[in-house]
C-alpha cells in the first residue's frame, strides 16, 4: 500500500485529491495539509511514502519551501508537486527543492494516479511538457559549462602582454590612458585590442571585462 499526504489549500480539490486516491487499492491517503506549514507538520508525525503538494498555498512558492523541509526531515520520503502552474521557472525551483515528480492538475486523476505509482516504484515519467523544461534546462547548462570552460582555456593561452591589457582594462583603463602607461601608441593598443577581442570570441572590451567579473577570474589578472 503507498501512503500519501495530501497538501493544498483549496477544501473542494483537496477532497477530491484525497477521495480519488483512496478508490485506488494501490494507494491510502494517512494525512491532509491546507497548507504548506501543515503538510511539514502533518510530515513529521505521519508515516508516509509520497507527499503530493500544491505549489501555491499561503504563499505562491508555498509547497516549494514545504518540501525543502520535508526532505530535510525524512530525506527518503518522495514529493509530487500536483500544481496549475506551468511556467518554466516555477517547475525548476520545485525540482531544485526535490521533488521527484511534477503533474499539472487536470479534471482526470487518473493521470496523478500513474505518477503516484511510478515514483514509489522508482520508475518516474515526467509529462512530456515538464520533461522538455527540464531537459531544455539541462542543455543550457551543459552549454554554459562548455562556454566557462573554452574561456578559461582561452584565458589562459593568453601571452604575458595581452594578460596586462586585460588587466588595465579591468582597472577601467581608457585606451589612450593605456597607450601613455605602455608608451606606445593609440593605434597600437587599438590594434592589440582587435587581436584580444578574436581570441576571446568578444565584439567589445566591456564583453571581456563583465564576463571575467562575472565568472570570478580577475584573480588571473593580478
Amino acid at each position: 500500500m503507498i501512503r500519501v499526504i495530501v497538501a493544498d489549500n483549496a477544501d473542494i480539490i483537496r477532497e477530491y485529491v484525497q477521495m480519488s486516491l483512496n478508490d485506488d487499492p494501490e494507494i491510502t491517503v494517512v494525512g491532509v495539509a491546507a497548507s504548506g506549514a501543515e503538510a511539514v507538520a502533518l510530515a513529521q508525525e505521519t508515516a508516509f511514502d509520497i507527499a503530493l503538494l500544491d505549489v501555491d498555498m499561503e504563499t505562491p512558492i508555498a509547497g516549494i519551501m514545504a518540501a525543502g523541509q520535508i526532505l530535510s526531515q525524512k530525506p527518503d520520503a518522495k514529493i509530487i508537486f500536483l500544481t496549475m502552474h506551468d511556467e518554466d521557472e516555477t517547475i525548476l525551483s520545485a525540482i531544485e527543492a526535490g521533488g521527484v515528480d511534477y503533474v499539472i492538475k487536470s479534471d482526470d486523476l487518473s493521470e496523478t494516479l500513474e505518477h503516484i505509482k511510478n515514483a514509489y516504484s522508482g520508475a518516474v515519467r515526467m509529462q512530456p511538457s515538464v520533461n522538455n523544461v527540464i531537459t531544455k534546462a539541462f542543455l543550457r547548462l551543459r552549454k554554459n559549462q562548455y562556454n566557462l570552460l573554452n574561456f578559461v582555456r582561452d584565458l589562459s593561452a593568453l601571452t604575458p602582454a595581452e594578460k596586462d591589457l586585460i588587466r588595465l582594462l579591468l582597472a577601467g583603463k581608457s585606451i589612450s590612458k593605456i597607450a601613455r602607461e605602455r608608451v606606445v601608441e593609440i593605434s597600437t593598443v587599438k590594434s592589440q585590442i582587435g587581436h584580444l577581442l578574436k581570441k576571446l570570441q568578444a565584439r567589445r572590451t566591456q564583453e571581456i571585462v563583465d564576463r571575467i567579473r562575472e565568472m570570478g577570474l580577475t584573480y588571473m589578472f593580478q
